[in-house]
């Protein structure tokens, strides 16, 4: 099962050394127990510390659209992300998500 993700969302990168999180998340008139769901338009996403891929300090760069996304709950308004959405970063990686969040919100395949 798919969970919805929450603002304390933890996200991995495969070349990454760290986990990161989201660093920019609106109030989305979207949420869970006092938590915003996260978004489709989301990509503020803070650095993995270090790109085992480049040897280097890591540098965030989302490419293109967030893989997955639920059903929308609100008419009009942006997707809420996955336990399963996957990102592209323009320096190599995927970005995807290890933990989801406090959310009980799920979607079935």
């Amino acid at each position: 099962m798919n969970r919805v993700l929450t603002e304390d969302a933890l996200l991995e990168c495969e070349f990454g050394t760290t986990h990161s999180h989201f660093i920019k998340i609106k109030n989305t008139a979207v949420t869970y127990d006092g938590k915003n769901i996260i978004l489709e338009n989301n990509k503020s996403i803070g650095n993995f510390t270090f790109c085992t891929l480049h040897k280097k300090r890591c540098t965030v760069k989302p490419i293109g659209d967030w893989s997955e996304a639920a059903c929308s709950l609100l008419e009009g308004k942006k997707r809420p992300l996955l336990s399963s959405s996957c990102l592209m970063c323009a320096k190599g990686g995927i970005i995807s998500i290890k933990y989801a969040g406090d959310c009980n919100i799920v979607q079935k395949n």
